[in-house]
């Protein structure tokens, strides 16, 4: 039994025993982990001069495809090779 009162104002993840758990997956995490890195890595020293420039970053976009962070719901199975709207014309 879980006693709450005003000095408790939170559950942990292992207090929780029934219902949906929104504890994130060890893959979770890890995806989580790569998209902060890369976001200051890689995002945060351009984001001003691409904005004064209002120019599109499609070279940090092309980077993030290359480490995973663009569409990764979608199976690498599943993916058509090749598959740019150029490409369907």
């Amino acid at each position: 039994m879980v006693y709450i009162d005003s000095r408790v104002n939170f559950l942990s993840a292992t207090e929780i025993t029934a219902g949906i758990s929104f504890a994130l997956s060890d893959e979770q995490r890890a995806l989580r982990a790569l998209a902060r890195e890369f976001a200051a890595k890689d995002i945060r020293p351009v984001a001003a001069d691409y904005d004064e420039r209002s120019q599109h970053p499609a070279e940090v976009i092309a980077k993030a495809h290359e480490v995973g962070l663009m569409n990764p719901h979608i199976p690498r199975s599943t993916a058509v090779p090749d598959c740019r709207p150029s490409s369907r014309f």
